[in-house]
């Protein structure tokens, strides 16, 4: 057989390769398998894990108010929560209204101070409790598709792979046949 036939032969296999690698997102690998094994190669190349990317949401979530440290169990009868709110929203006498001062409102008495920071409170922790279960629905979404993409990333041998295949090998069979036919004797 002539040396050039032999090499144009082998740069149309690693050609038909690289085709055959596109389709599973393997380039290169489908070139040099199909440069140096032929058809042996192609089918390696269809068995070859698929490339998977994973894009998890960012789920953490950071606080948007002031921050709530060591605060007490919400109950406005007590003291301590009363205290809290106190510092935590810097409620304080304004001398010069004769008011209570939050938040750059005013207040005739401290306690409506108090229930005003308290409604601010419960706000927060309905905005935290929200973003917490957005957050974790964005895990679980995030989980699913990761699933999802493992799943489609093992190895299915599909109808059309196989029709690709089988296409190739006529193809090559067919190119052979006429490359050893055409073989002077």
């Amino acid at each position: 057989m002539d040396t050039g036939v032999l090499i144009i032969a082998w740069i149309v296999s690693g050609v038909i390769g690289l085709v055959l690698g596109a389709i599973v997102d393997k380039l290169g690998a489908g070139f040099f398998l199909g440069l140096l094994l032929g058809p042996i190669g192609w089918i390696i190349v269809f068995l070859l894990p698929r490339d998977t990317q994973t894009q998890v949401a960012n789920a953490e979530s950071t606080p948007a108010s002031k921050p709530t440290s060591s605060r007490p169990e919400r109950d406005l009868d007590s003291d301590a929560y009363k205290i809290w709110l106190g510092k935590q929203y810097n409620i304080t006498k304004n001398d010069l209204f004769d008011k209570y001062e939050c938040d750059e409102k005013l207040f005739a008495t401290l306690d409506e101070a108090l229930i005003y920071a308290d409604e601010i409170e419960i706000r927060l922790e309905l905005d935290q409790r929200e973003r917490l279960a957005i957050a974790n629905q964005q895990r679980i979404d995030a989980q699913k598709i990761a699933d999802q993409q493992n799943r489609e990333a093992t190895f299915t041998f599909t109808t059309v792979d196989f029709i690709v295949i089988v296409l190739t090998v006529i193809v090559i069979g067919g190119v052979g046949a006429v490359i050893l036919l055409n073989a002077p004797r």
